[in-house]
Order: C-alpha cells, then structure tokens, then sequence
C-alpha cells in the first residue's frame, strides 16, 4: 500500500474513533446520571414507525392523534426496523444514528479530499464538524441523519468522472429525496449553483432536478419533516451555548466569520459556497433553525479555513499564539462537553417511562392531554392517544386543537374544561413537574391545577415526584 493511501486510511481510522466518541458521549452521561432511556421525543416517534413495519402495520392511518393523520414514512424508519428486528428497538435506537453519523463524517471527509483541500483543513473541518452541536443533536436524535448521509454520498458520487459514479450519485440523491420537499431542493440548488459557476456537469445537474421533481410527483413528501416545533428565536436557537438545539457554538461561529472573510480575495474559488450560505441564510425565515442540519456542512469548510487563517499568521510572541489556540479549543470543546450534558438530561426519565407503563397496564385506550412535548411518550410507552404531538403538520385542525388544550390547561371554571374533555373524549390528564414549573403553569393553584380539587370530578390514580395522573371520573 501506497504510504499515501496508508496514511488517508489511518486518518479515516481517527476520524471514525473521534466521531463515536463525540456522538456516544451524551448517551454515557444519561446513562451515568441513572437514565437508561433513549433521550429526547422524536426516536420515540420513529421507533413506533419502526415497530408498525415489523408488524405490517404500516399501510394505514396513524389513529394515536386526534382525528389520525397520514404515516409519512420515510427509509430512516425502514433502516431502523431492519435494525430493531436483529438487535432490539433501544439498542437500535442508541446505534443507529450514531452509525449514520460516523459514516457521514467520513464521507464529508472523503468530498473535501476529492476537492483536493489539503489534509490538515480537511481533518480540521471534520473535527469541528463533528463536534458541533448541531451535529451531535442531528446523529443521536433526528432522521435526518439518512437523509444527510444519503446526500453526502449522493455529492461525493457526482463529483467523481465516470458514468457508473453519475449513476449511484442518482440513486443515493433519489433516496435522500424521499425525506421532504425541503430536502430535494437543499440537494437540487446546491448542485445547479456549482455547477453552471463552474461550468461542469451541467446537463447532470439538470437531469438530477428533473428526475427528483418526477420522484416527488410519483411519492410526494412533506414540504418539512420537522418533529420538533423550534423557536421563532433565531438567534437563541442557533448559538447553541445560549440555548439552541440545533445551534453551533460561539468559537464555531467565529472562526466561520473569520473563515469567510479570509476568503474573499479569494472570491472567485468560493463563490457557489458564498450562494449557498446565503440561499440557506434565507431559509431561516421558512424553516427557522432546522436549516443549521444543513448549513453545518458549509460552515466547518469556513470554519476550518478561518483556524488554518490564525494559525497561518505570523505571530511575534509563539506564547500568545499558543493562548489563542488553547483559548479556541477550549471553547470548541466547552459547547461540545456542556451542550452533551445539556442533552443528556432531556426527558423521558425513568420516573416518566415507569409511570406510562403503568397508565398502559390500567388504562383503556382513551386520550390523554398533555403538553405536546409528551405526545411520542404516551403514543409509544403507554400506546395512548394523544390531542397533539410534536409532529402535527397533518393533522387535521391542528391551531384549533391547540387553542383547546391551551383552554383546557388555563379553564378556571369546571364547566369550561368538562366540555373540552367531552368533546374530545379525553379521560386522563398527564401533568410533568416540568409543565408546573413555567412549560404550561405558573402557579401551583393555576387553571386546571385549581380544578383537580373537586374529587368527584378528577381522581388523582398516580404520582411520583416527576409525574403525575388525573382521571376525569364523572361518568366514567
């Protein structure tokens, strides 16, 4: 073997290792703080998905919403049942994601090389790539994890010279197309942006928009395919040391500033990536913070290049240069470390799974009111309806249902929440410490936290320190 070639398999070797550990990370401080579960909502929604196509129940409606709503089936959940069926659905839910995502940082790898950038802005790019936060949330949590490595793949096929690489560009970008709508065109822009400034591949660019708009006729998807509503907060969300989930971290942001400008003189060479930043720039008024999935990507090139910027510069005193990187790295590792923490603590908790077990075990199949935070909870622990969820977008009237639940939670008189529950059939109620400490209420004697104190109306049936279950019992 080529010393070459040994070496690029070596650093694949480290990237692989650095990437597990970044991702595996947050799962070992759940479990190290005495959470066994899967974090976060969104794989509580897939891995029902998941169980549906084991049990060959996925060709109907998806009856755990109030009034159902259509099953947007995607490959990630066809992945994760192939997973589930030889593994289990936890530990499938666990590995999955972080698979795709090692592999995904890999293939980026492999992109930048095929666009000859040297190895060290390469590695650079990847290891801030990686550790972002944005990244670690995507490769434990989200779906959209196929649906990049799909794309990854897809690009690293098209910029390669012969047919049989054009050909498996078109299949792994048909693959990534049946996420969303979003998806096709975040593939599809970037790829007719860079090709007519380049003057390259220009016919397959347009053979690929063409194609994917064909697929999209024959299997249309939904426009997004968020499962997590974010907040209109945009800044909030996308600096991810001050609160954002799929946000980056302030050094990251920096250096990519940084990184940008340090390339303009050399603006001819990065123009497609100039466009494409901004196009997704614009997309933050459409999909808010979600396009950072994508946006990561292109911001660790500029990211790496500002490092390699810093670096490159000629320093008169070596100890405040060697400040200045030990102060950058320390930074990139506190948003990695404190946003890894931060993550591992999201619900469920143990307390929330053990007692939607038991709301399963003594329950009949009626609807539960909840804050829609807890909506994949109760539809896959304790398989109870719920009014909401984090994924409504095809649920028939969604804002009316909203405005309901929001009158239901803040009714101050009985007759008021009585008709609410009748009207929608709802028997229990799941209120979480977290809804009592500002998500829903303020005040321990607020709206229907008020109520629960005439006993013939409700039934405290159980309680914990986390959670708690009210049942309507007048005619029960």
């Amino acid at each position: 073997m080529k010393r070459g070639k040994k070496d690029n398999l070596k650093t694949m070797v480290y990237i692989a290792a650095f990437a597990a550990v970044v991702l595996l990370l947050p799962q070992l401080f759940r479990i190290y703080s005495g959470n066994p579960t899967v974090m976060g909502g969104e794989p509580y929604y897939h891995a029902r998905l998941a169980d549906m196509i084991l049990e060959d129940n996925y060709k109907t409606n998806d009856w755990l919403i109030y009034g159902g709503r259509q099953l947007d089936l995607t490959p990630y959940h066809f992945v994760l049942a192939g997973a589930s069926y030889i593994t289990g659905t936890d530990f499938a839910l666990r590995s999955v994601p972080v698979l795709i995502g090692i592999l995904s940082a890999l293939v980026f790898y492999l992109i930048l090389r095929r666009f000859r950038a040297d190895r060290l802005m390469s590695i650079v790019s990847v290891v801030i790539l990686s550790s972002s936060p944005v990244f670690i949330y995507t490769f434990n949590s989200t779906q959209d994890s196929l649906a990049l490595l799909f794309t990854l793949i897809g690009a690293y096929f098209f910029f390669g010279n012969d047919r049989k690489s054009i050909f498996l560009s078109i299949v792994f970008f048909m693959m990534a197309s049946l996420f969303s709508l979003f998806n096709v065109l975040l593939i599809v822009i970037p790829l007719l942006i860079y090709s007519f400034a380049r003057k390259r591949k220009q016919k397959v660019s347009m053979a690929i928009f063409f194609l994917l708009a064909f697929v999209y006729l024959v299997k249309p998807t939904p426009v997004f395919y968020k499962l997590t509503p974010i907040s209109g907060d945009v800044l909030t969300e996308v600096i991810s040391d001050i609160g954002g989930m799929f946000g980056i971290g302030i050094f990251y942001f920096i250096l990519a500033i940084i990184g940008i400008i340090a390339t303009w003189n050399d603006k001819k060479r990065y123009y497609p990536f100039y466009m494409i930043l901004i196009l997704l720039g614009a997309a933050f008024y459409f999909a808010g913070s979600y396009v950072m999935v994508y946006m990561n990507f292109y911001l660790s090139i500029f990211a790496a290049l500002g490092f390699i910027k810093i670096k490159e510069i000629n320093w008169q005193m070596k100890m405040v240069k060697n400040l200045t990187f030990i102060i950058i790295v320390c930074g990139l590792l506190f948003s990695m470390i404190s946003f890894s923490t931060r993550i591992a603590d999201l619900p469920p908790y143990s307390r929330t799974f053990t007692s939607l077990q038991w709301l399963k075990e003594n329950s009949k199949e009626e609807f539960v009111a909840s804050h829609y935070l807890n909506g994949y909870f109760i539809e896959y622990i304790a398989e109870r309806p719920v009014l909401i969820d984090g994924y409504s977008i095809s649920a028939e009237d969604l804002s009316g249902r909203q405005a309901d639940l929001y009158s239901l939670f803040h009714a101050t008189e009985l007759n008021r929440a009585e008709d609410i529950m009748k009207r929608y059939g709802i028997r229990y109620v799941m209120v979480t410490s977290d809804m009592k400490q500002g998500i829903v209420w303020e005040r321990p004697d607020e709206g229907l936290l008020y109520l629960f104190r005439n006993n013939e109306t409700f039934k405290n049936v159980y309680s914990s320190k986390e959670i708690e279950i009210w049942k309507y019992i007048k005619n029960a």
